[in-house]
């Protein structure tokens, strides 16, 4: 069995109360943007790059937060498995436009209403965000 490393990045607006996210063409839910890291790529390598081509945005304050394991729809019933290192990061330049495989983006205001309009494979992190960077 083989395990397969994605990346995830959560981008917060300045002061953590709004967060972008994005949704595929044939999904009615929305997830954190992503994909997969490439041969000999840094992981922050990684972030930037899935960032930029899912959204044309230039990210900062790119934060380690924690890995995961997912359950990612590509590899249901597969032998290999995917862990996924969330990041957080913040706009330092673009304007939000959904690309490659993202469909839409949205803005969503960063509270526990969003967990029912995110896809369940993302669902364990967003509750490990919203503890760590709630407003109390």
């Amino acid at each position: 069995m083989l395990f397969r490393s994605t990346i995830d990045v959560a981008i917060f607006n300045p002061d953590y109360t709004s967060i972008l996210l994005g949704r595929k063409s044939r999904e009615s839910l929305y997830r954190f943007i992503g994909g997969f890291i490439q041969n000999s790529e840094r992981i922050e390598d990684a972030v930037k790059r899935e960032a930029f081509e899912e959204t044309h945005l230039v990210l900062e304050n790119i934060t380690y937060v924690d890995s995961f394991p997912s359950s990612d729809w590509r590899y249901k019933g597969e032998r290999d498995k995917i862990t996924t290192i969330l990041h957080t990061a913040q706009i330092q330049s673009g304007t939000p436009e959904p690309d490659d495989d993202i469909f839409e983006l949205r803005w969503f205001l960063f509270n526990t209403a969003i967990l029912e309009k995110i896809v369940p494979e993302h669902q364990q992190m967003l509750k490990f965000l919203l503890t760590k960077y709630s407003k109390k």
